[in-house]
């Protein structure tokens, strides 16, 4: 069988920069080297494209774009990429675009990688887009019929009074504790818990770093617990939730990928009628969101009983601490069987 070309996208220039790094890097040490030829491309925080066929260890060290004797400025074409230095095309049968979060996995690049007639791993264009804005998530599940918590989505531009919000606020979702969020982005970039009336300001300050759009949610006490899709021809997988426990006040960028405190429990500890609830919510999720290949959903089981399908994520991260890979894992899909049927199921 002749050798698939992958064509390995990471970086980026987004917030989450640094975990694609450490995503690629992963991947590229779990890839079949029988199945696949590897041609890592990385795109600087600038925005420049650079083939890199040097150590993946630099990758992860965050050292690859100084690492000038394997460096070859590129440019996207249809079909490829063009190698500048040897006036030459890289032609992959298959692209891995491995960007997390703005920029990234927001359909922009999805949107790209279509017009450029490149067959690629992941969602498409519309299921990513929806997916990573907040807002018009949740108007997605309100009409899929999954319940999720309160919220309200704010404009940089809306001129509410601080009284006139918090009366908003409270007539909306409910009293203080709050979670405040930005409403595009991942990793919990930009993310705080707000327990009084004083501390919104700053928050919302805070999240509009990285969004126009920001979410105010109702604070969920109870279990915090992720669902993995994985759906190729063969059918769908939809694994068991895994339950996510955290010295942290919420699962936040540094309890996802510093930390390492962050536990996850596979199964999670829960009655067997919520586990098929969570998992029917992310099988009508992920059909109702167009959504291909992949993608992790996050669910709340709180302390009033209820099952509420928090965000979903349409390119899980690949470090060695993310918990998708973990999540099928457990249901009997190894991390480099995995890889491989993204991959040829994305040609297929």
């Amino acid at each position: 069988m002749q050798k698939q070309k992958v064509l390995l996208l990471f970086g980026g220039t987004g917030e989450e920069y640094a975990v694609s790094l450490l995503s690629a890097a992963h991947v590229m040490a779990h890839l079949d080297n029988h199945l696949f030829e590897i041609f890592a491309v990385g795109i600087r925080p600038d925005g420049k494209w650079f083939y890199y066929d040097g150590q993946v260890n630099r990758i992860a060290e965050n050292t690859w774009m100084y690492d000038d004797a394997h460096l070859f400025l590129v440019y996207p074409i249809y079909g490829g990429v063009y190698l500048v230095d040897e006036a030459k095309v890289i032609s992959p049968d298959v692209v891995f675009p491995l960007l997390h979060g703005d920029r990234g996995e927001d359909g922009r690049l999805a949107g790209l990688l279509d017009c450029l007639g490149l067959p690629f791993v992941g969602c498409g264009a519309l299921a990513s887009a929806l997916s990573m804005h907040k807002h018009h998530t949740k108007l997605q599940f309100t009409y899929l019929d999954i319940p999720t918590a309160k919220w309200l989505c704010l404009k940089k531009e809306d001129t509410l009074s601080p009284l006139g919000l918090l009366a908003h606020i409270r007539a909306h979702i409910g009293d203080f504790p709050l979670f405040v969020k930005p409403s595009t982005g991942g990793s919990s970039v930009g993310a705080s818990i707000v327990s009084t009336p004083e501390g919104l300001d700053a928050a919302l300050s805070h999240a509009f770093l990285y969004s126009d759009e920001v979410m105010i949610e109702e604070y969920i006490r109870g279990l915090e617990c992720e669902i993995g899709v994985f759906c190729d021809r063969q059918g769908m997988v939809i694994s068991r939730p895994g339950l996510i426990s955290t010295t942290h006040d919420f699962y936040d960028y540094q309890a996802k990928y510093i930390a390492g405190d962050t536990t996850l429990t596979i199964p999670a500890p829960l009655p067997p009628a919520i586990t098929e609830r969570m998992q029917e919510y992310a099988r009508r999720a992920f059909l109702g969101l167009r959504c291909r290949g992949l993608s992790r959903f996050d669910f709340f089981y709180d302390q009033k009983g209820r099952v509420l399908l928090s965000e979903v994520n349409t390119m899980p991260g690949m470090t060695k601490h993310s918990l998708y890979p973990l999540l099928l894992e457990d249901s009997g899909i190894p991390f480099s069987v995995l890889l491989t049927k993204l991959l040829l199921g994305a040609v297929s």
